[in-house]
């Protein structure tokens, strides 16, 4: 059997090649501020719920007891990746140890 022809770069050694077979991807090639600039800052309560995997409800009754921060813009809360963390970690259980 011949597996020559399965990898995704060149059969010679030319590391430019084998370099530019594995960069094709466009996702590699994103600039860190445009990265920065697609992804949103704040969420809506929509959107951290979803993160969460939480219902809408339960998110609001935290926000609105204290027990989780956001941030109020224009009279509507935002969550933030660090109030999303702190949500995560407020809420975890150690292991069970035997």
């Amino acid at each position: 059997m011949d597996f020559t022809n399965n990898y995704p770069w060149p059969d010679n050694d030319d590391d430019a090649d084998i370099e530019s077979a594995f960069l094709d991807d466009p996702q590699d090639t994103v600039d860190p501020i445009d990265q920065f600039l697609i992804e949103p800052v704040l969420f809506t309560l929509d959107e951290a719920a979803r993160l969460l995997r939480v219902r809408k409800g339960w998110l609001d009754r935290m926000a609105r007891t204290g027990k989780a921060e956001y941030t109020e813009v224009d009279r509507s809360r935002r969550y933030s990746r660090a109030n999303l963390n702190a949500i995560v970690l407020a809420h975890l259980r150690p292991a069970d140890t035997p």
